[in-house]
């Protein structure tokens, strides 16, 4: 697997080519949980990915996520004018 596509599948793709519930990935992302070494080392396995390099992508990943969240949300403006 090459890191884009890491970086870009769905937590149900992640779920479903691991094995390990989408909650799991979600929990890793939002930093929530961090998985263990040997469960790193199963996902480095099942993706074909070196363990180093899983690693980094993980931690990209969950930096990118929790920046997502601190952003200010701005609701769209749904008043009419009247």
């Amino acid at each position: 697997m090459k890191k884009q596509e890491f970086m870009t599948k769905s937590l149900r793709e992640l779920e479903a080519l691991t094995g390990a519930s989408y909650t799991h990935w979600m929990r890793y992302f939002n930093g929530g949980n961090s998985p263990t070494l040997k469960t790193l080392e199963k996902y480095s396995d099942t993706l074909g990915v070196p363990l180093g390099e899983l690693c980094e992508w993980i931690v990209e990943r969950r930096d990118t996520t929790q920046e997502r969240l601190k952003r200010p949300h701005h609701p769209a403006e749904t008043a009419q004018a009247g």
